[in-house]
């Protein structure tokens, strides 16, 4: 195999699992990462247009459940936290309508065996509110029955998102033991069975370094094989103090990139985006690696204390929930990636 000869085929299919790995084992010269790079930024240009829009998302709208906890993840380790207000989940979706963004996230906890009924209230209050021309994800983990997906179908919610991180099983069990991932692999079929898309998620610097990019591939192939795939957003390991793996090593940017440029080569078309862990500095190498097509704006959430070293300072606070615009970052970013951004 050679190196030039796969970056070749790239432009013109998506890569195999065989030529993945390569990828992964002859880019860590920078020489070969920012061909990968390139690579990745001229599928993304042929299948998109390198047009990007602006999104929202709202997070803390059902409380995780899991016990215990993921050993990687800071969120719901206050004792007595409570999910978002439903009024401030309506209100954050009213400010992305003043605003001008139509398309937003509601983000959540995992509950396992839950039904989810408690999303289609939050989705109908937002739609009793007037709200109905927004387009609305919703990322709750694998908690949610058939029935309620059909009935968020009939909503018009367009997508559900199941978010593996990785699917090395021995791995999955390790850093999220409170997790089921045959469970999970069964909710992300049973999206398809209730005729909707596919959201996903891997996180780079999560597995260890000897089976690493092992793992990448077979989570990038694991998940590439759902032909309802939506979606797929690449976060970066942070440590945090309250987490049990504090002292894991931080993700590079780099290896998160070249994850994200090998994933574009698979994935081709799809919104592949930056996710948890990214500074917005370094969301703009992410651009340049092939993410896109939509930039994540704004956000709406409960007042927090976490990850205080790379989560930027809110815009404002209101009624005790913090609200962040980082519209200006992203239109700098898209000047400096020579993409467009559709407002």
């Amino acid at each position: 195999m050679q190196f030039h000869e796969v970056l070749d085929q790239a432009l013109l299919r998506p890569i195999t699992a065989e030529e993945a790995l390569f990828l992964f084992r002859n880019t860590e010269t920078n020489e070969n990462m920012q061909l990968l790079f390139g690579t990745a930024r001229a599928v993304r240009k042929a299948e998109t247009g390198d047009v990007f829009r602006f999104t929202g998302g709202i997070a803390s709208v059902t409380a995780c459940r899991l016990r215990p906890l993921c050993q990687y993840c800071p969120y719901w380790r206050v004792k007595g936290q409570k999910p978002m207000p439903v009024e401030a989940i309506v209100e954050g979706a009213k400010y992305f309508h003043r605003e001008g963004v139509r398309a937003f996230h509601l983000s959540g906890g995992t509950a396992l065996g839950s039904k989810g009924k408690e999303v289609v209230r939050i989705v109908q209050r937002i739609y009793d509110a007037g709200l109905h021309d927004m387009k609305i994800k919703v990322n709750c983990g694998a908690a949610m029955s058939i029935d309620t997906m059909k009935e968020l179908k009939k909503m018009g919610i367009a997508s559900i998102g199941a978010v593996f991180e990785i699917t090395n099983p021995e791995v999955f069990k390790c850093v999220k033991p409170g997790d089921d991932l045959e469970r999970k692999l069964r909710f992300a079929w049973d999206i398809q069975e209730a005729g909707l898309r596919l959201d996903s998620g891997i996180m780079a610097g999560l597995g260890p370094k000897e089976t690493r990019y092992e793992d990448y591939v077979k989570t990038l192939f694991d998940i590439a094989s759902f032909p309802h795939l939506s979606s797929i957003y690449i976060s970066k390991f942070t440590p945090d103090p309250t987490i049990p793996m504090h002292d894991w090593e931080k993700c590079s940017l780099e290896e998160a990139c070249r994850l994200l440029a090998i994933a574009r080569l698979i994935y081709r078309g799809i919104d592949l985006t930056t996710a948890a862990g990214w500074t917005e500095d370094e969301r703009t190498q992410g651009i340049m690696a092939g993410a896109g097509t939509s930039l994540f704006s704004l956000a709406v959430n409960i007042k927090t204390d976490y990850w205080k070293d790379w989560v930027q300072r809110p815009s404002f606070i209101q009624d005790a929930m913090e609200y962040r615009d980082t519209r200006p970052n992203k239109r700098a970013m898209a000047d400096i990636c020579q993409v467009t951004i559709a407002e």
